[in-house]
């Protein structure tokens, strides 16, 4: 009896736990919301001579059920789709770090598995004359190279980069 005690006990310490941290996590500014201090600032006393450093690097991953899967009676298409986010900013303090606005994302193919990359967007943030600038990626400057047999990748270069810029992508 002390032993299902114990794992009662243990179980609910843990949702208590995950619970907590799962409400206490930072939250993600939304796409083109601009922090005007980090902009302007050129060092960032929590990275002490640094290039440059991400604002904030967040992801998400979950499962959609493909809908065609139930019209189709061929059945030949997968029940689930994988859909993976990822946005993220990056500060630049010096020259080495425009690098960073280089983008690459890998994706892989075989057969009928088909990995897709879309509805991205990228801005390169600036201080001019002390007015924010958006410099927004045009589509016509990403593509997409064959790597492989089965890899590819789409690349672009954020536009008009340079050192104080903020780049957002997602």
């Amino acid at each position: 009896k002390s032993n299902k005690m114990k794992s009662s006990n243990l179980l609910i310490i843990l949702t208590i736990f995950i619970s907590f941290t799962s409400t206490s996590q930072k939250k993600i500014p939304r796409y083109g919301k601009i922090d005007k201090k980090v902009l302007i600032e050129r060092s960032n006393e929590n990275y002490p001579g640094a290039n440059g450093y991400y604002i904030f690097d967040s992801g998400e991953t979950y499962f959609e059920i493909d809908k065609l899967y139930f019209k189709d009676d061929s059945k030949s298409g997968s029940l689930f789709t994988i859909v993976s986010k990822r946005h993220f900013r990056i500060k630049i303090l010096k020259e080495e770090a425009l690098y960073l606005g280089e983008i690459i994302i890998p994706f892989y193919r075989e057969n009928q598995t088909k990995e897709k990359v879309y509805n991205i967007k990228a801005t390169t943030y600036n201080m001019k004359d002390g007015k924010l600038v958006k410099a927004k990626l045009p589509k016509d400057l990403m593509y997409t190279e064959e790597i492989s047999e089965n890899w590819s990748r789409v690349k672009f270069k954020l536009p008009e980069m340079e050192i104080g810029s903020i780049i957002e992508v997602t």
